[in-house]
């Protein structure tokens, strides 16, 4: 008889156990869940927060995107000059600045641009050591010799346009978007 109650008795705390494990696990399964929605909620207000943080500081500074476009499709033997007359030809808007990108790999060029930027590097690099400040100075020889490599090379189709502001910009993109091309 002892047995037999010893077993009623065991079987009895077992399914208690096995009642509060079963609660505790619901209890863990729900609040895990809970945790990982609060995060999920909390990761999308975050975003939300950030795209207005950028919205408004993209509104109070000026950077590079807002005053330069990308003009892509020129031929490579297009010069800078050339570009710039034809890009300011469209609409009323002119370029302040016109930056063409050069295919320095043309023709064999690229270890003669790679030694004309290494010479500046170390110009620059030695300006930099001895502590001077102010503008660095290229040597008239080099600056020279860059002018001539620059003349040499082919574009690469791509042009940077620089504008004043982000609405002349704007305006001139609008302009550009309307006009024939070549």
């Amino acid at each position: 008889a002892d047995l037999n109650e010893c077993a009623a008795a065991g079987e009895a705390e077992v399914k208690t156990v096995l009642i509060h494990l079963r609660i505790y696990q619901n209890a863990r399964m729900w609040s895990l869940l809970f945790i990982w929605a609060l995060f999920f909620v909390c990761g999308v207000l975050f975003g939300c927060f950030q795209r207005a943080w950028y919205a408004r500081l993209d509104s109070r500074t000026d950077s590079m995107s807002d005053l330069a476009t990308r003009v892509m499709g020129f031929p490579g033997d297009a010069r800078e000059a050339e570009i710039e007359v034809f890009l300011n030809s469209v609409g009323g808007e002119r370029a302040k600045h016109v930056s063409v990108a050069y295919d320095y790999d043309y023709e064999g060029q690229k270890e003669r641009v790679e030694f004309l930027l290494s010479q500046v590097e170390e110009t620059v690099e030695r300006r930099r050591l001895s502590r001077v400040s102010g503008h660095t100075t290229i040597a008239p020889a080099l600056r020279d010799e860059m002018r001539l490599v620059t003349e040499d090379l082919k574009n690469s189709g791509n042009v940077f346009a620089v504008f004043n502001s982000e609405e002349t910009r704007v305006r001139w993109e609008a302009d550009w978007s309307r006009s024939p091309r070549l």
